[in-house]
């Protein structure tokens, strides 16, 4: 494929701000394509783009190679599904779905259509977690995970945090372990406001022979992103925050593990490009989708 693959963005909001900035380090591809309803992001959209405020208006346009969904999660389903059906490949921001129906129907259309659906589950597509994942012999037989994940919001009505701020570490978890046999979670802290839910959850997920301990919150005083794996042989730590991600650590030593320096969500946009080039299906991220809203909404009937 000689030509620029072109791409249409589906929201500029805050996260769509950055889609917007990595794509313009990807050689070979161009942003052509916005659709925003919020006029303020309008000023940080290339001069290039055609904008539109009916998202429907991007997603039909024939020359398009590929769609990003950045939107409000309650319409990542409705999108992505009406994107697949049109022949685009598809990437879409965590959460996938917020149902399992939803999630189940875009698995399908996957399937129907050969369609490439990726989601941007940043913690994933690290290139410190790729490394953690190259390197897990090191921790020997898996005793115990423990993660923790959140920071001072966001506070949103239309997603709580467990949907928000856990996709991250059951994402990571069900990567290297599948589904649990069995959830169990409780609220440390709850407060639903006019403005949205603010929640403090901790998350049990069973092993039958391992236990993965998770804690959620979009309540701490600063950004966390940490999951630590100890085995028979020593302990994997996963620390996007910290200077070094990413150490071995045994009574003895402190290790750093080498990983790209390469930014997440270019490593993801990367594995989207790479995907539409090759043209073939791409099931990986939404077998992966539906696995975590399964434990999800699991977690979600436990809590509620």
């Amino acid at each position: 494929m000689s030509e620029d693959l072109k791409i249409g963005l589906i929201g500029a909001g805050k996260w769509g701000k950055n889609i917007i900035l990595t794509l313009d380090t990807i050689p070979g591809v161009q942003l052509t394509h916005i659709a925003t309803r919020i006029q303020k992001s309008v000023e940080n959209i290339p001069s290039s783009c055609v904008v539109s405020t009916n998202w429907r208006d991007v997603v039909t346009n024939y020359d398009l190679d590929g769609i990003i969904i950045a939107s409000p999660a309650g319409l990542h389903a409705e999108m992505s599904a009406y994107a697949l059906k049109q022949n685009k490949a598809v990437f879409v921001e965590k959460p996938m779905t917020l149902t399992v129906v939803e999630a189940q129907q875009l698995y399908d259309l996957v399937e129907e259509y050969s369609g490439i659906l990726h989601v941007d589950y940043t913690d994933i597509a690290n290139p410190a977690w790729q490394s953690l994942k190259d390197n897990l012999s090191l921790v020997g037989d898996i005793n115990s995970i423990e993660a923790k994940f959140g920071g001072m919001g966001p506070v949103r009505a239309d997603v709580t945090p467990l949907w928000d701020w856990g996709t991250h570490p059951i994402a990571l978890i069900i990567s290297l372990l599948e589904e649990p046999i069995h959830v169990s979670a409780n609220y440390r802290y709850k407060n639903h406001t006019e403005i949205g839910y603010i929640e403090d959850i901790n998350i049990v997920l069973d092993y039958k022979m391992i236990n993965a301990k998770v804690s959620v919150s979009n309540n701490y005083s600063e950004s966390i992103r940490k999951l630590s794996i100890e085995g028979n042989k020593g302990s994997l730590i996963y620390d996007d925050k910290a200077i070094n991600k990413l150490l071995f650590i045994t009574k003895n030593i402190t290790k750093k593990i080498e990983y790209s320096k390469i930014s997440p969500l270019r490593s993801a946009l990367d594995r989207f490009k790479e995907s539409i080039v090759k043209g073939s299906p791409y099931y990986k991220d939404v077998s992966l989708g539906l696995r975590v809203t399964k434990v999800l909404s699991k977690l979600d009937a436990v809590l509620n």
